[in-house]
């Protein structure tokens, strides 16, 4: 991806489930001075997951498509902690993304995204602008059953408990870091 800093780098947890997954976009502390920009980065933080339902093989990438992009909410108060319910579709290739606040409440969803890959041989101007994520899996008998995607999970409120609430299953966690 490009080499984005700060809030665009706040995804600390995904659990993945089939072809499902749910992500924390975790900050420091609440924006009060520009909340409408910790707004595009955690969009930003909870859409790009997504990469990970697809041969990705480590290639830069970019949202080539996206059929609707709602906005539920213009509250930006409560934004230390989102969610980002990600489904994905493998007959059109697709993911849906349901972002959440911290109290459940659904902020915005974007429907339909499609991934585009390209080299980064195409674009050597910008070779030095890009950085990889290395996600690690977490061992199974890790897991703790905190770490399952259930409506118990303490952290998981409001709306997003309805839209997990049919996850009660075991389900693969990755933990990443940055890689320059």
């Amino acid at each position: 991806g490009n080499d984005y800093q700060g809030d665009f780098r706040a995804v600390s947890d995904i659990w993945r489930a089939g072809n499902e997954m749910l992500v924390r976009v975790a900050y420091d502390a609440v924006e009060t001075v520009y909340p409408e920009l910790r707004c595009c980065a955690w969009t930003d933080a909870g859409l790009h997951p997504g990469v990970l339902f697809t041969p990705h093989c480590g290639r830069p990438y970019y949202a080539m498509q996206t059929r609707k992009y709602a906005l539920h909410s213009t509250d930006r108060s409560c934004n230390q902690l989102m969610w980002s319910h990600i489904t994905y579709d493998p007959a059109a290739d697709t993911t849906t993304s349901s972002i959440y606040n911290a109290r459940g409440e659904l902020m915005t969803v974007v429907t339909d995204c499609r991934t585009g890959f390209f080299s980064s041989k195409l674009l050597p101007s910008a070779a030095d602008k890009l950085y990889t994520v290395r996600w690690v899996e977490v061992p199974q008998d890790s897991v703790k059953s905190t770490d399952r995607l259930v409506p118990a999970d303490p952290d998981v409120k409001g709306g997003l408990q309805g839209a997990l609430a049919g996850l009660s299953i075991d389900c693969m966690q990755y933990r990443g870091g940055v890689v320059a």
